[in-house]
């Protein structure tokens, strides 16, 4: 009898074992589907948020004053009348590929400056300038301040309507990839220039 009894434990051992090892994997299995889902909705929000900041900055712009690799260059508008780009009317948008950061930069002055001061430092550029070069500079000094737009911005490239000129496009379209812990996600965007003169 006592042998039956050893074998009995034996089996009762092995079968919740067994038991044991399911519910593991259920437990395994269903944590992997929230953490996926989780990322998934965080790409979702992520996009949503950088595409809205990219599609308003885009749609309020005059012009494109130049972009290349990871970079875009807009003219606001035109608010001083005189038909060049001053440094209150830029703003640059660009991807840190070291920091997958999309972040973007607009000319502002001290709020407690007189009309004359900001009017005397809001320096007017030529069309013909280079606006990569001119805002690259910019970014060194505090009149063209750093806003991070979106974290995880992987890639981010631009295509122009008219025969791929930017400076005489009407629609810019864009194609951004992001990255959410492994999860990733590629986001295609456009937008028109309503404010084109």
């Amino acid at each position: 009898m006592a042998g039956v009894t050893f074998v009995e434990l034996v089996l009762a051992l092995g079968i919740t074992g067994l038991v044991g090892l399911g519910v593991a994997a259920m437990m395994v299995s269903s944590t992997y589907g929230l953490t996926s889902q989780k990322g998934m909705r965080n790409l979702v929000v992520r996009h949503k948020t950088i595409g809205a900041r990219l599609d308003s900055a885009m749609r309020g712009a005059k012009q494109v004053l130049a972009s290349g690799d990871g970079y875009l260059v807009l003219w606001i508008e035109d608010t001083r009348a005189d038909g060049k780009p001053n440094i209150s009317e830029l703003r640059r948008i660009e991807l840190d590929g070291s920091t997958d950061e999309l972040s973007g930069y607009v000319g502002t002055f001290p709020s407690g400056w007189s009309e004359a001061a900001v009017t005397a430092a809001d320096t007017a550029y030529e069309l013909t300038d280079n606006f990569d070069t001119v805002t690259t500079a910019l970014k060194s000094g505090s009149y063209f301040p750093k806003e991070v737009w979106g974290e995880g911005v992987t890639a981010w490239t631009m295509s122009f309507d008219d025969n791929g000129d930017p400076t005489t496009t009407y629609l810019i379209s864009y194609r951004m990839t992001l990255d959410a812990g492994g999860t990733t996600s590629t986001a295609i965007g456009a937008a028109a220039l309503r404010n084109r003169g």
